[in-house]
């Protein structure tokens, strides 16, 4: 969905339900430098934040994507730290004001897992009658 972000119009997307949220925008202006940066943060239980590396720190390292628009060089830490600072509040506003967004992305995922399920099973089943007629084939003679 669109959003406007405090770096300018932006994309918000919660592609495997409601635990985490991409933000994608294209343009930002970050400390007069113009800017791309993808950020994926989670929820943890309290909000969210920065996906957390396997021993449970945060890491936003990771978590964050920047560029500058005009040279595709990384961006400078300050500029990444500008960036955290402004969206992780952001977007935890924004998720308490649109708390229906939990709801829809848990039920699209809810839908995608048993379509996918469903697809498998017919897959086996399939399978399961071909290896019947085998059977039959080999018994019968």
């Amino acid at each position: 969905m669109q959003i406007d972000t405090p770096f300018g119009p932006g994309r918000l997307a919660m592609p495997s339900g409601p635990h985490y949220v991409f933000v994608d925008v294209k343009g930002a202006m970050v400390n007069r430098v113009p800017t791309n940066f993808s950020l994926r943060i989670e929820d943890y239980g309290d909000g969210f934040e920065p996906q957390r590396d396997r021993e449970g720190s945060r890491s936003a390292y990771h978590a964050l994507h920047a560029r500058r628009a005009d040279s595709f060089q990384d961006l400078s830490e300050a500029g990444r730290r500008r960036i955290l600072d402004a969206m992780i509040p952001f977007v935890n506003d924004f998720m308490r004001q649109n708390p229906y967004l939990r709801d829809e992305a848990g039920e699209a995922r809810k839908q995608a897992d048993i379509e996918k399920l469903e697809t498998e099973i017919a897959e086996l089943e399939g399978k399961l009658a071909a290896k019947r007629d085998e059977l039959a084939h080999v018994v019968g003679g």
